[in-house]
């Protein structure tokens, strides 16, 4: 199972640091015609589907009778709660402009005297792309802390009504309590991820009151109605808030199959096997020729997301605690610290930087014991700024790009001997060595065949 869009979108726009990225930022049809109207809402409790779109269960800031209650009800012992602190509203945070992921470079401006719009060059296998024709406005609640004690108590619950009423039936599927969103009324998005094709350009045309995107290379790409009312703030394309995962619903992922796909660089890499294979270096070091495929079992349900991550992490270290929560910030903090995305995939990379940033909390007071993060008091990490390209005004942190074709979070293959970071370095370097042991050969008048 390779990754979906939604996984390969929200991948590559979470350095934006604006939150989670959804692929589907419509409110779904079947919510209220308020909701319709508003979009996402603080307080909603739902989860997100593979396609990238926010299934709103119910809301804890609303009462029983509430619309939004009518179709699927509330879960057991449900009580609506005061709103404690400000909601901030901000206008504008996101300017109008292009946001998209490392390795693709705007080479076109908004001008008149051509006929696109915008153009970009992408040198990356792997990215996403998401335009803004008049930007974005965000509400976030101003202390989400309040609310992790009210997922804490109600976690068990929320979770049983999401099994009874809304058939989420998957063991590695987990909630979302929203905090705060991003919401625009018009937009452009694409991503692709195709390791066959490095380099491409991607063009948007201004059709209505959104982009038309062309790729030259296989992508997967959306834009909001070009026909639609520009000042409904409807469309939620980043939410924040806590991810709540039952270790109960956790199961193992068993690894059925590990598959190899070869590129041109991997069948060079391959016909100078005979040479390598005289360095001790390379006779056992040389593991991964192509891009890895992994199928595993159970398929996950839902898309790709940093904190279900971490609370698995958090689960494990705490065997014995039923709940983990983690809030969006951490994880944006983490990136902003220096934490690249393989280091997030890898158990072991997360834990040191955990250790060096954060504390793991326990919770044992309700019978819902809940294991959590706490930034250490005397961190700095927070200090750190994303490094932005002077030529880009979409904010970009110096990361490595994650793996296109890795499909499962919870495990991660990787070659890291130098050798192969890079193409032109493995050709370089095979050309040198096999010269180098022609030289030596015919130098002391052996004679050699070489078998591939």
């Amino acid at each position: 199972m390779s990754d979906s869009p939604q996984d390969v979108y929200a991948k590559h726009l979470l350095h934006a640091g604006y939150g989670y990225p959804l692929r589907i930022p419509e409110p779904r049809s079947t919510l209220p015609d308020y909701y319709q109207d508003s979009g996402l809402q603080v307080g909603d409790v739902g989860t997100v589907d593979r396609d990238g779109q926010f299934d709103v269960l119910f809301n804890i800031y609303k009462c029983k009778d509430n619309l939004l209650h009518d179709r699927r009800g509330v879960p057991k012992n449900f009580q609506p709660i005061k709103l404690q602190g400000d909601i901030n509203s901000r206008d504008n945070v996101i300017p109008p402009r292009p946001i998209h992921s490392r390795g693709i470079e705007r080479i076109l401006e908004s001008n008149k005297q051509s006929s696109v719009d915008y153009e970009f060059k992408s040198s990356v296998p792997a990215g996403a792309i998401l335009i803004l024709p008049h930007g974005a406005k965000s509400q976030q609640l101003s202390s989400p802390e309040q609310l992790r004690e009210v997922a804490t108590k109600s976690a068990l619950d929320w979770y049983e009504f999401a099994q009874t009423h809304c058939d989420v039936r998957h063991h590695d599927r987990s909630l979302y309590l929203v905090t705060g969103f991003y919401k625009t009324p018009s937009w452009s998005l694409g991503s692709f991820n195709d390791p066959a094709s490095v380099e491409g350009t991607i063009q948007a045309r201004k059709d209505g009151n959104s982009y038309l995107l062309d790729f030259t290379f296989v992508a997967d790409h959306r834009r909001s109605c070009p026909d639609g009312d520009t000042m409904t703030f409807n469309q939620t394309v980043f939410i924040t808030g806590f991810k709540i995962t039952i270790s109960s619903w956790l199961s193992d992922p068993v690894v059925l199959r590990v598959t190899e796909s070869e590129t041109p660089w991997s069948i060079l890499a391959r016909l100078f096997k005979a040479c390598l294979n005289w360095l001790p270096d390379f006779s056992s070091g040389y593991k991964q020729h192509g891009p890895i495929s992994v199928e595993h079992k159970p398929s996950l349900s839902q898309p790709f997301h940093p904190s279900d991550i971490i609370n698995r992490f958090l689960l494990s270290k705490e065997p014995n605690a039923k709940v983990a929560i983690t809030h969006d910030s951490d994880w944006m903090d983490m990136l902003k610290g220096g934490l690249t995305h393989e280091e997030l995939l890898h158990e072991d990379s997360l834990g040191m930087f955990l250790a060096k940033h954060y504390s793991i909390s326990v919770d044992s007071q309700s019978e819902n014991t809940t294991v959590f993060l706490q930034g250490k008091a005397d961190d700095t990490m927070n200090s750190v700024s994303s490094i932005v390209d002077p030529r880009d005004s979409s904010p970009e942190l110096e990361f490595l790009p994650p793996t296109p074709t890795l499909d499962n979070p919870w495990i991660v293959i990787t070659s890291t001997h130098p050798f192969f970071q890079h193409p032109w370095i493995c050709l370089t370097s095979a050309l040198q060595i096999f010269v180098l042991k022609i030289y030596s050969l015919t130098s002391s008048g052996c004679q050699s065949a070489f078998m591939f």
